[in-house]
């Protein structure tokens, strides 16, 4: 039936992860589908009847029945557990009084009356098919709640009869040889029964040397109890004290149970009877511990650190129960200088000074030979199918990711070791010792130099050589040096603890000295190899890039950081003069004429007359093609006869042929052409809008500008008299158009003030003429745009070659939305 178990197994489970409120809660659902299971329950819509007690037969045709009245007992025994974890969680009150103490009680109670009729029913082991032990379970889980029963009412007489006979059954199934089982009573023991049995020994005024198998002894009932006499005539020596002050361990071995304790040069009595008999049990495991690694030392680190918690454990309960009984004098108002409490603290600083030896002797253990100094290359220890070919597998050299790992994990053990160290300082009476702080210090710094190895082989692993060679040498300053004669007791057959000898200290010395002299000369080497990639890189630099070089070789390998000039440089480029052969003989260029026998002829009535030219009859069958390019934008072989066989152009992000600094071009600032805008002199300089169309919908323009869309329109600056005139509906600013803008033009000045982008009214004069006196003085033009950078290329074109001619060029840096964010008036 596994009763204890079954109860154990899930406590534990709700516990984990929740309170006795969480875990009540769990019972209570786990109830309801029991009895549903078993037809328990009442019928849906329909009065609560009761239901027929459990029978002996109902458990023997089915064990759910057991797990029913356990199922009750523990609901009930969580409720009070409950509410007892909440009135002690509350900082305000100091004791459980009234009738929260009676709920209690009551709820406990009602949980050992479901455990009783239990046993009662296994008592019939015919009847019910049960087994000894199952009686015996089910006995010491009733005596168990009503030995809480009697603790809440403060019977501690009581109290400790029923814990008493609980601890004996228990500890009587605990050496069954089922070692899962064994545990789940040992477990129970430790945390539920030893507990409640110290505390009642307490509160009845008990000494504290008295130890729990006295107790039990003392107050278990023998005469009137049949469950005593039972488990006295299966286990006879149960209740033997071990008469010469013996305690049996769980491997059935005679251990002594010590009287007194030494720390350094002072040796007290144990005034703990838990602290002594915890130290018995670690005596036995050190012993144990010693011949396990002597016999196998060939085992696995891991499988030597595992055997340590043998001694851990116990050496944590002595930590644990030396520091119970100092809170406990201290509650009772007993002095730090009364004989009793001088005896715990040294007590305590010997047994955490020993856990702490321990633990570092695990830690010593997990890093591998020498400490760790060392960093061998673990071989795979997975088994690997045979080859085909019957061929043993070749051994595969650990990787770097992995030797990283393992590094990573000795820093992690040489921290907690350190860690260990320092909390050693703070026990009692540490400080006071200037000689045992010394040794302190030298073992501190031991492993400190291990750390700063293990950092530095890391560096060495990823090619940093030179952190490699700092943390070495800070490794070796690190690293104590122990004379001789202060050998210890560090024996083979000893496990490794706290002890460091002076053979430790010097092979870790020499091992240091040798990687510092080692990673001296590879930072000498890296650095003659960095100073000579350094001089090849400034030669590389001044070297030509490598598609001008594709004659040569790369010795030293490709460079790939200098393969072509970028930002690319303008270099004058070969062309063969066969477009400009084309362009020179049939397209026209305004004003561009031969001289024929003392006359200018044009070109494109030489082209007509001509009937045949270029190669190979090439264009003969075009037309001339009529272009309107300035005669200043013309290039200038193109005006002395044929072409030349091979030019050298120049290019340029601009429109122009010859590549030159781009012309200069005035600045104006907001507050001059808001003064231009409101300034009311007749001459007026020509404000330009280079924005699209779709822009100045949305925002409008500055008020008398004109609009030349410079984007859609590239060639704008380019364009023809009569070609400018017609798409932006307003006179070319040029020199020749200034002059004779009046005669038939429309007024630049004028739509300042208008907006309006036409040729003028031709039924109103003084639209189309009114305005000559005007145009004559207009010489300046003013650019602008969103942000500056249209005008700017605006204006460049415009004052550079084959640009406008005998204009002023102006811009607006800030454009249009300094003239909005600083308030400029707006025209739509």
């Amino acid at each position: 039936m596994d009763i204890t178990k079954f109860i154990v197994a899930r406590r534990e489970k709700a516990l984990l992860v929740g309170d006795y409120g969480f875990y009540r809660t769990q019972l209570s659902r786990r109830l309801l589908v029991v009895r549903r299971k078993l037809n328990y329950t009442s019928a849906r819509n329909r009065r609560y009847s009761a239901k027929a007690p459990i029978s002996t037969e109902d458990i023997k045709s089915n064990h759910e029945f057991v797990h029913l009245l356990l199922l009750t007992a523990e609901r009930a025994w969580a409720q009070a557990m409950h509410m007892k974890s909440i009135h002690s969680a509350d900082a305000g009150t100091k004791a459980i009084t009234g009738s929260t103490r009676q709920h209690i009680s009551s709820k406990l109670h009602k949980a050992s009356t479901y455990a009783q009729s239990l046993v009662e029913l296994l008592q019939d082991q015919e009847a019910c098919g049960s087994t000894q032990d199952d009686l015996f379970e089910a006995r010491a889980y009733y005596i168990s709640l009503r030995g809480a029963v009697e603790f809440e009412k403060r019977s501690w007489q009581t109290c400790l009869q029923s814990y008493s006979e609980a601890r004996l059954i228990y500890a009587c199934l605990a050496i069954s040889g089922n070692t899962k089982r064994d545990d789940v009573f040992k477990d129970l023991l430790s945390t539920t029964i030893d507990p409640s049995i110290r505390y009642a020994a307490y509160q009845s005024k008990l000494p504290r040397t008295t130890t729990i198998d006295t107790i039990v002894a003392r107050y278990i009932p023998r005469d009137d109890n049949k469950y005593t006499q039972e488990i006295l005539k299966t286990y006879p020596d149960a209740l033997n004290e071990g008469g010469s002050g013996q305690k049996k361990g769980a491997g059935g071995e005679a251990q002594d149970v010590p009287k007194t304790i030494r720390w350094r040069s002072r040796e007290v009595d144990l005034e703990d009877a838990s602290t002594a008999l915890a130290l018995a049990v670690v005596s036995g495991a050190e012993s144990k511990l010693s011949s396990f690694l002597s016999s196998n030392p060939d085992l696995d680190a891991k499988a030597k650190a595992a055997a340590y918690d043998d001694v851990l454990i116990p050496s944590q309960d002595a930590v644990d129960s030396t520091k119970t009984a100092i809170d406990e004098l201290a509650s009772e108002g007993v002095s730090q200088g009364d004989r009793r409490m001088q005896a715990l603290q040294i007590t305590r600083t010997a047994v955490n000074y020993a856990l702490v030896g321990w633990r570092i002797g695990r830690n010593r253990v997990l890093c591998g030979s020498q400490d760790g100094a060392l960093l061998e290359d673990e071989m795979n220890q997975k088994p690997r199918r045979p080859r085909k070919d019957g061929k043993p597998h070749k051994q595969q050299e650990e990787g770097t990711g992995r030797k990283l790992t393992r590094l990573r994990e000795r820093v992690v053990l040489y921290d907690a070791t350190l860690q260990s160290l320092d909390s050693v300082k703070g026990l009692p009476g540490v400080a006071a010792d200037q000689a045992f702080v010394q040794e302190l210090d030298v073992k501190r710094e031991y492993f400190a130099s291990l750390r700063c190895l293990a950092i530095a082989r890391s560096h060495a692993l990823l090619s940093n050589t030179k952190n490699a060679l700092a943390l070495f040498a800070r490794a070796l300053d690190l690293c104590p040096q122990l004379p001789p004669s202060s050998q210890t007791d560090t024996s083979p057959s000893k496990p490794p603890n706290l002890e460091v000898n002076p053979s430790q200290t010097s092979s870790l010395h020499t091992l240091l000295q040798g990687l510092v002299h080692r990673h001296h000369a590879l930072v000498e080497l890296h650095d003659i190899y960095e100073a000579d990639v350094k001089a090849a890189d400034a030669k590389a630099k001044t070297a030509l890039p490598m598609i001008e070089r594709l004659n040569e070789f790369p010795v030293n390998g490709a460079d790939l950081n200098n393969l072509v000039t970028y930002p690319p440089k303008i270099q004058p480029i070969p062309v063969k003069p066969l477009f400009f052969d084309f362009a020179s003989n049939y397209i026209e260029y305004p004003g561009r004429g031969r001289e024929k026998d003392g006359g200018k002829v044009d070109v494109i009535e030489e082209a007509k007359k001509e009937t045949k030219r270029g190669w190979f009859g090439f264009g003969s069958s075009l037309r001339p093609l009529a272009l309107p390019i300035p005669l200043s934008h013309a290039h200038p072989p193109f005006l002395n006869g044929a072409p030349r066989p091979f030019l050298s152009l120049s290019l340029s992000p601009s429109h122009r042929l010859y590549s030159s600094q781009p012309p200069p071009t005035k600045r104006y600032t907001f507050e001059e052409i808001q003064s231009l805008t409101t300034s009311p002199t007749s001459q007026k300089p020509i404000i330009i809008d280079v924005r699209e169309p779709s822009e100045l919908a949305a925002t409008g323009r500055i008020p008398g500008a004109v609009s030349m869309p410079l984007t859609s329109n590239p060639d704008s600056i380019y364009l023809s008299e009569e070609d400018f005139r017609d798409r932006f509906g307003f006179e070319k600013p040029d020199s020749e158009t200034t002059a004779t803008a009046g005669h038939g033009g429309a007024d630049p000045s004028a739509d300042l003030g208008t907006g309006n982008h036409g040729g003028g009214d031709e039924e109103d004069g003084e639209g189309g003429g009114g305005g000559k006196g005007e145009e004559e003085g207009v010489t300046e033009v003013i650019f602008y745009c969103k942000a500056g950078v249209r005008s700017r290329a605006a204006a460049q074109m415009a004052a550079g070659e084959g640009g406008w001619t005998g204009v002023r060029v102006g811009e607006m840096a800030g454009g249009w939305d300094e003239w909005m964010g600083r308030g400029g008036k707006v025209e739509r």
